[in-house]
């Protein structure tokens, strides 16, 4: 067995424990992350469900330890006025850019980061064989390596759309303002992200496991081997309050814990995973529940608005609120493919 499976295998168990003894895991490894920085540290707290258990796990240790929010503009109207009731223990921040800033320089995000980053760099490129590459993989000339594709068969068309397309988004709204921030006050970050969200977060956890202590940028992320059964369950238990954008807490049949209305609260206008969901995705339910923002959200450029009408008409993902039960879009056939590839 390699190093690899054997850290897949001993995840796999982690993510099997029973909670009580994920959170005595997890606070083990906040600890580790304080004393190794002599508490010189900061919760990175989006308002979102999980950011909120992370921050209660190290406020059970170290009360002082501040929480960091950044205000894009992209947030729900709740999780603002849910931060806020923080009061002054958060402290806020504010990116350089503002969303339609960045999609005019950058353009938009769109189906995963992976995708959204190999369209920008096959386009970015005058290489004929960079291109090839992107598009089909193969054995990298300039390193003699392999090189996967970064934009799957299925979606070999996006890189045709008549708009730009790129994953900068994050970097330069959330990523840029918590770094200089880190930088400045000389804190280092806990993030309450986990592995079982995407294959890209499952592989940083076989590189570092929680704690990154040797990585670029430091982070800790006590809750990797967490699940979102686990993250509800923490909060119905422990009467931890989550925002009331998602809705109820409720049980289904299974004995599984569901939110009735929003599932995950990223930025309201992002596009990754959108073609995955089944049933009213996302853009459906903000026409339902933020009428004023959806028009704003999808109006044209030329009208002062984001654009992301015009996107999703690409990708064929329906948002008007009367359309939950046409979702064939063009993509259909590769939605499955996606789940089993982490493109989400």
């Amino acid at each position: 067995m390699n190093d690899t499976q054997f850290k897949l295998n001993q995840l796999r168990q982690y993510q099997g424990l029973p909670l009580n003894a994920k959170i005595t895991l997890s606070k083990k490894r906040i600890r580790e992350w304080l004393d190794a920085f002599d508490d010189q540290c900061y919760v990175a707290f989006s308002g979102g469900k999980d950011s909120t258990v992370l921050l209660d796990l190290v406020w059970s240790i170290d009360p002082t330890i501040p929480a960091v929010f950044v205000d894009t503009g992209l947030e729900y109207p709740e999780i603002r006025e849910f931060v806020k009731s923080y009061g002054e223990r958060v402290v806020w921040l504010r990116p350089k850019m503002r969303f339609d800033q960045v999609i005019e320089k950058y353009g938009y995000p769109v189906l995963s980061k992976k995708i959204s980053m190999g369209v920008d760099r096959y386009r970015n490129t005058k290489s004929v064989v960079q291109k090839t590459l992107r598009l089909h993989g193969g054995i990298n000339p300039s390193s003699g390596k392999k090189q996967n594709r970064t934009i799957p068969v299925k979606y070999h068309n996006i890189v045709q759309a008549p708009f730009s397309i790129s994953e900068k988004c994050c970097d330069v709204m959330k990523k840029a303002p918590m770094k200089k921030y880190g930088k400045a006050e000389n804190r280092k970050a806990f993030i309450g992200t986990m592995a079982g969200e995407s294959q890209q977060r499952e592989m940083e956890y076989l590189k570092t496991g929680c704690n990154a202590f040797e990585a670029g940028t430091p982070a800790s992320r006590p809750m990797s081997f967490w699940t979102e059964q686990d993250v509800l369950e923490y909060s119905t238990r422990k009467n931890v309050p989550i925002c009331s954008v998602y809705g109820d807490v409720l049980r289904d049949f299974g004995g599984s814990l569901y939110t009735t209305e929003e599932q995950r609260t990223g930025c309201m206008f992002c596009m990754f995973g959108v073609h995955l969901e089944k049933g009213e995705n996302r853009f459906q339910r903000m026409a339902r529940t933020h009428p004023r923002m959806f028009d704003y959200c999808m109006r044209s450029r030329e009208e002062n608005g984001l654009g992301c009408g015009e996107v999703l008409d690409f990708i064929g993902v329906p948002y008007s609120p009367y359309a939950c039960e046409m979702q064939t879009d063009m993509f259909d056939a590769a939605k499955e493919y996606d789940v089993k590839e982490g493109e989400r």
